[in-house]
């Protein structure tokens, strides 16, 4: 099953009328919907607007390799060592790294034909994450945090987003309010970490002595606060009571994966990224809205194909339990499941048996939240090296993601400076119109 490439005014306009007016065009659902005279995309009447409630987005840092995972060439001799593996959807064949994926083909769409400006991975994985260049004068935020601005905060104390393993260059909030930072979590097996109150003897000492701390800070901080009166400071304000109440709510048990049966831990895998997996299943179901998960070493320069044998192994079994288990739990159709990376690798085979930077190409992938699984957007050459029909960019990748999730893709949020943002990137017409560049993937709806 193959989705179609983008398409022109008049083509939408057909489509328009056989969706709406029951006028029949002769032609089936664009893979990439157009915009109005000046750019602008109404995205909340177009397919899928919506769909997904939560997000959970797993980046593979270091970049994957295209070939070895999600878009092998079989019988290339590009494909080196690895094989290929039937999948449960005819023509749809995966690399044979991933066995278990292999069986749940049918609920994957995958985007073949990624392209990236830069081989550089703090650049890249900026890039991917935020659908702009990093500039030194300001920060762009990640998906996370954009979904809390443009769609609200949830109820009660559990926090909008959270990532697990977020490394250094991950751009986290950017600009916006300190209230929509994601809550970090480097170890998803130790739960939120310095949420428990410092002290000795029994719970109601701790208590006493938790609750004549704040009073104290609350007293030194009174003299700050009624000089500076700027929003940024209410801001943070705010963020350290929202901080206070999760601390005292029952919602951090939500984090405790001792409270999984063992054998359902052992069965995600006993990796970072396979119990980060678990506990952002949890998290959703919960009533998290986004969930990052990270999983590093994937800059395989060096005997590539053991290397990504053993990463796409833990990925494998870690994502097919997690989609199973999102299924079973009657979730995934409301969760939409993120496997994305900063770039691919290349079809040569270095002197190292590695592969090396491959921004010209790459493949990532989505599931659930209404997503139409099965089928693959766009294709590579046959070799792997470029786009052979559709290339896309990462911000139309980011502004599928934010459609499913219900954001409006023409939404102008503006930095502290005053500077104009959009979720998917932007730019300025000559008569001060702000639009998206990026646009929704339609035939995945």
């Amino acid at each position: 099953m193959k989705f179609d490439k983008h398409f022109s005014r008049r083509q939408f306009a057909e489509y328009a009328a056989k969706s709406f007016l029951g006028v029949s065009a002769g032609s089936s659902l664009p893979g990439f919907l157009n915009a109005n005279e000046k750019g602008l995309i109404d995205n909340s009447t177009l397919p899928g607007f919506g769909r997904a409630k939560k997000c959970i987005y797993l980046f593979m840092s270091g970049g994957m390799s295209h070939l070895d995972t999600f878009d092998p060439k079989p019988g290339r001799e590009e494909m080196g060592a690895t094989g290929t593996i039937k999948s449960n959807v005819p023509g749809e064949p995966l690399a044979d790294n991933l066995p278990m994926l292999a069986k749940h083909r049918d609920k994957l769409a995958v985007v073949k034909s990624l392209g990236q400006k830069t081989g550089d991975h703090q650049q890249g994985s900026y890039f991917m994450r935020t659908s702009y260049s990093a500039r030194p004068d300001i920060r762009h935020p990640s998906l996370g945090p954009w979904a809390q601005t443009l769609l609200g905060k949830n109820e009660g104390t559990l926090p909008d987003s959270v990532s697990l393993m977020p490394g250094s260059g991950h751009p986290g909030r950017g600009f916006l309010p300190a209230a929509t930072a994601p809550l970090p979590i480097l170890r998803p097996d130790k739960g939120v970490p310095h949420s428990k109150k410092f002290g000795y003897g029994k719970e109601e000492d701790k208590e006493i002595l938790y609750k004549r701390r704040l009073d104290l800070l609350d007293e030194l901080d009174a003299g700050f606060r009624a000089k500076f009166t700027d929003p940024k400071v209410k801001d943070y304000t705010a963020l350290y009571d929202e901080a206070l109440a999760f601390m005292k709510s029952e919602d951090l048990e939500v984090f405790d994966l001792s409270k999984e049966p063992e054998p359902v831990r052992n069965r995600y895998g006993d990796s970072s990224f396979a119990q980060g997996c678990l506990l952002a299943k949890r998290l959703v179901k919960a009533g998290v809205r986004f969930v990052d998960v990270q999983k590093g070493g994937w800059d395989t320069h060096d005997d590539n194909f053991n290397r990504v044998g053993e990463l796409a192994a833990d990925m494998d079994r870690a994502v097919a339990n997690l989609l199973s288990d999102l299924a079973a739990e009657g979730l995934l159709e409301s969760t939409l499941v993120v496997i994305a990376t900063e770039f691919g690798r290349g079809p040569v085979v270095n002197a190292n048996t590695g592969r090396d930077h491959h921004p010209r190409c790459f493949s990532c992938v989505l599931a659930g939240g209404g997503i139409t699984g099965g089928g693959s957007i766009g294709k590579s050459d046959e070799k792997g090296n470029a786009p052979a029909d559709n290339p896309l960019k990462p911000a139309d990748f980011n502004a599928t993601i934010a459609h499913a999730m219900g954001m409006d893709l023409n939404k102008v949020v503006h930095s502290m400076s005053g500077r104009p943002f959009t979720v998917a990137a932007h730019t300025s017409l000559p008569d001060g119109t702000i639009v998206t560049k990026g646009h929704p993937i339609a035939g995945l709806f």
